[in-house]
């Protein structure tokens, strides 16, 4: 819960502080920076439980200074006080979706693209453990292709995702990640080969690399400076809910049938919300140069703030 409270305003904070020619390059270099981190302490952690799992409370307390750490460098990041983000009444915030009809409609599509999206998530995990569907996968051959390979494409990918969401309308990108998916589904789901699935989730690092760059920034695109904070805790919102209901849903799939109607299920959605996307690219374009914003500015752009 607390960690949570945090989304909406670290949108606003990379919106004041990163030059908008430059959010999408700077984010992901801040990403990859994580990511390299939490894959090396990982490491050293893991092998400090092997030495003596007794000690395992030595990382919860190393997590504890890391995060009073963050918590200093945040407090010294400029930003406009928190009372100003925000709508007193979390309904009129949730309003917005209504209101404003280009990020309403973004939200929809979104909303279809995260259950088609999410509800796979598990799946596929039974889809290559369960003997029921011929693969019997071992451990190994598991964590190495949802962790080793999915994480590897993702963290390779980063930085050229940020210099696209640079350069690009954030609803073209969102489309080209949509097919990314789509095709990590497909060399996924309908295959029994290691190696071509092997595809598929290289393919579906590349499309989460893209993807948590856009989910994290795109309100910056849309929203009135003031107001990305309020914009962003809905969107927030409405992804929790999707992450909550998505696995009931392929469960539920598979519970009567195989992982190939979930699939099927999963590429339908993607495809009904790129059908959804594909209008609001004008519209994008329309409401920046309404707010004063160039939707995608390039690097000699003179706007720096």
């Amino acid at each position: 819960i607390a960690a949570s409270q945090s989304v909406a305003l670290l949108t606003h904070l990379y919106s004041t502080n990163y030059p908008s020619t430059e959010r999408g390059g700077r984010l992901s270099t801040a990403a990859l920076i994580a990511s390299c981190t939490g894959i090396g302490f990982g490491y050293i952690g893991g092998e400090f439980l092997d030495w003596k799992v007794e000690t395992y409370p030595v990382l919860f307390l190393t997590g504890m200074a890391a995060a009073l750490l963050v918590a200093f460098a945040s407090h010294r990041l400029p930003s406009l006080p928190a009372q100003t983000l925000q709508s007193r009444n979390p309904i009129e915030s949730l309003a917005i979706g209504w209101t404003d009809r280009l990020f309403g409609l973004m939200l929809f599509g979104w909303m279809i693209l995260g259950l088609g999206n999410l509800m796979l998530v598990p799946i596929r995990v039974e889809y290559l453990a369960n003997p029921a569907y011929g693969i019997n996968a071992s451990n190994t051959q598991i964590t190495t292709l949802l962790i080793g390979v999915v994480f590897s494409f993702r963290l390779l990918s980063t930085k050229l995702w940020g210099y696209l969401f640079d350069r690009m309308n954030v609803v073209s990108l969102r489309i080209y990640l949509n097919l990314l998916f789509i095709l990590s589904i497909i060399f996924f789901f309908f295959t029994d080969r290691l190696w071509i699935m092997a595809i598929g989730c290289a393919l579906l690092g590349l499309a989460f690399g893209g993807g948590g760059i856009l989910w994290t920034l795109y309100v910056t695109k849309i929203a009135p400076p003031e107001k990305i904070s309020a914009y962003m805790s809905v969107h927030a919102f409405l992804t929790g809910v999707r992450m909550a209901l998505a696995p009931f849903i392929g469960y539920a799939v598979i519970r009567f049938s195989h992982p190939y109607l979930a699939a099927w299920i999963g590429l339908v959605l993607i495809g009904l919300s790129t059908v959804i996307f594909i209008p609001l690219r004008p519209l994008i374009d329309a409401k920046a140069a309404s707010l004063g914003k160039k939707p995608y500015p390039r690097p000699d752009s003179p706007n720096r703030a």
